[in-house]
């Protein structure tokens, strides 16, 4: 046997969906365990060491009850690394993803609450995702990252992505090769009602040339828009658009401005909004923070008072057209503010029966601040990201708030992401 190759008995998986690897004698490897990606508790493999905490899989010697056929022919060791999970068996897999969710939670002293059912996203579903794209001798890949590395591998069908993004893939190929000899950058695609939108970041500047062609191109496969930006951060200028990309929150229609947040899939957008409106209640005066677009406000605006706040200045303005041009402008007062720098004061939130935030990766610590000093009855958090939500959680319960119910959302199929919503309600009042 190659000698730098190890026999590991998988014995539970880690918080990204690795593999944990003892010898199988039961004894940790060096004293410490091994994270073994594409593997699953009972598997026994022989793996090859790639560092201190890291093997990757090399021969299965047997599989355990927990191990499952991938559905994805782009899934395994050394392919496509945007699904790490394809492997567990679906009962396995929804129970990690519960178990996993409950241990964050637990390591920051969160306890008391009820843990609702994960709400799950189906394959197919997913109608936003960003692609890389490598472009050399005028032949072009289209796909994600191999698991664990910055080598770049070529997609074809794809189990999670909605049908409109999967046809978009030859395209893009086409398209790409054409272009430009040689190239590296990413592509963010975003499905919307009436034709799908890309988004190249950090592409080739485009010429007089090359320009006319992709404007050819996009409208040969009816893409709504194509808009170009030099870095993840910077505002998208738009190429070609034949229609705004158009979305609908709760049955109001939204022009969406380039590169905007959109939930990945409309079924976790719906789970999201669904543990909102039950947490909510009947609470009437309500603060939409970290907004958007307007997911959760524009569907909550009937019947209740709502202010939607976000710095992104594009967004609100679409949310606002969006109320206006529903009758819903006496119902939903937007406005552009940077709720990091600038949070709603305890004095401001004051004015409401209950707070949404729904912030991105980092959290919302200033606002969860303001929170724990105000009298607000009802907080509700919406996260991608537990670890921030744990600390945010900690902020409001030292506040005075109990947690009373978190909801998991797992819209990002076979991956170890995973949303929540939690449901604050304050027990103890600042004044």
């Amino acid at each position: 046997m190659d000698a730098d190759l190890i026999e590991l008995e998988i014995t539970a998986l880690g918080a990204q969906g690795d593999g944990i690897g003892v010898a199988p004698e039961g004894a940790a490897i060096d004293g410490v365990p091994l994270f073994v990606s594409h593997t699953a508790p009972g598997d026994r493999v022989r793996a090859k060491r790639l560092n201190a905490e890291r093997a990757l899989p090399v021969e299965w010697l047997a599989r355990g009850p927990a191990h499952a056929a991938p559905p994805c022919p782009h899934f395994g060791p050394g392919k496509c690394g945007g699904c790490a999970l394809q492997h567990l068996a679906d009962g396995a897999y929804a129970t990690w993803k519960i178990e996993a969710l409950a241990t964050t939670l637990a390591r920051g002293n969160l306890s008391g609450f009820t843990m609702q059912p994960l709400a799950r996203t189906p394959p197919g579903a997913r109608r936003r995702a960003e692609f890389l794209v490598r472009v050399a001798n005028r032949q072009a890949l289209v796909g994600f990252h191999v698991r664990a590395s910055h080598e770049a591998v070529d997609i074809g069908p794809c189990p999670v992505l909605v049908p409109a993004l999967e046809a978009l893939l030859p395209e893009l190929r086409r398209w790409f090769a054409g272009l430009w000899p040689q190239a590296a950058f990413d592509v963010l695609a975003t499905a919307g009602e009436a034709g799908s939108e890309i988004v190249l970041t950090r592409a080739p500047a485009l010429d007089a040339r090359s320009r006319d062609a992709l404007v050819r191109w996009a409208a040969e496969a009816g893409l709504a828009r194509v808009a170009v930006r030099p870095g993840p951060h910077a505002t998208p200028e738009i190429v070609m658009q034949r229609s705004p990309l158009r979305v609908s929150f709760g049955g109001v229609a939204v022009d969406l401005p380039p590169g905007a947040f959109l939930q990945a899939s409309r079924e976790g957008e719906e789970a999201i909004l669904e543990a909102v409106t039950t947490g909510l209640g009947k609470a009437r005066r309500v603060a939409d923070l970290f907004a958007g677009a307007g997911a959760i406000a524009l569907p909550l605006a009937s019947g209740r008072q709502i202010y939607a706040a976000d710095r992104n200045a594009e967004a609100i303005a679409a949310l606002d057209q969006a109320a206006r041009r529903s009758g819903l402008g006496p119902q939903l007062r937007a406005q552009r503010r940077d709720l990091h720098r600038r949070p709603l004061t305890g004095e401001e939130l004051d004015a409401f029966d209950a707070v949404i935030f729904d912030p991105p990766r980092e959290g919302a610590a200033e606002q969860a601040r303001a929170l724990a000093q105000s009298n607000v009855k009802l907080a509700l958090a919406v996260s991608c990201n537990p670890a921030t939500f744990v600390r945010d959680a900690q902020t409001l319960i030292a506040g005075g708030y109990r947690l009373e119910a978190v909801t998991p959302v797992d819209q990002f199929l076979w991956s170890s992401h995973l949303e929540l919503v939690g449901v604050f309600r304050r027990v103890d009042r600042r004044r």
